[in-house]
């Protein structure tokens, strides 16, 4: 399960994550009960935090091998999407093929 560690000391927090980051999930975890994903928009603010922009930039570490196992475990967790606009295109492709064997054409 996921560990946060809001109560736990400094030097317990060093092992695991380091606060902005743990923030930043935890309030992309609020806009996923909100909105129910997490395809937060790229100039989405909360308050002061830019979380559009950290949404984009975990995947591009992700992208360039450099988010950690463990922090990719985590926002797989939330259903997170590393390639929105991919997993759009499989939808949509998805409800044609559904109107397809409804309908017997695909004349949309």
């Amino acid at each position: 399960g996921r560990r946060f560690l809001s109560s736990a000391s400094a030097s317990e927090a060093a092992g695991y994550f380091e606060g902005p980051w743990n923030d930043k999930y935890l309030l992309l975890e609020e806009y996923k009960k909100e909105h129910g994903n997490c395809l937060v928009p790229q100039s989405h603010l909360i308050g002061d935090v830019q979380l559009g922009r950290w949404v984009s930039d975990q995947r591009y570490l992700c992208n360039k091998g450099k988010l950690s196992a463990d922090r990719r475990g985590l926002l797989d967790s939330l259903g997170f999407s590393w390639d929105p606009l991919a997993d759009k295109w499989e939808s949509n492709f998805a409800l044609l093929e559904r109107f397809q064997e409804r309908e017997g054409h695909s004349n949309v």
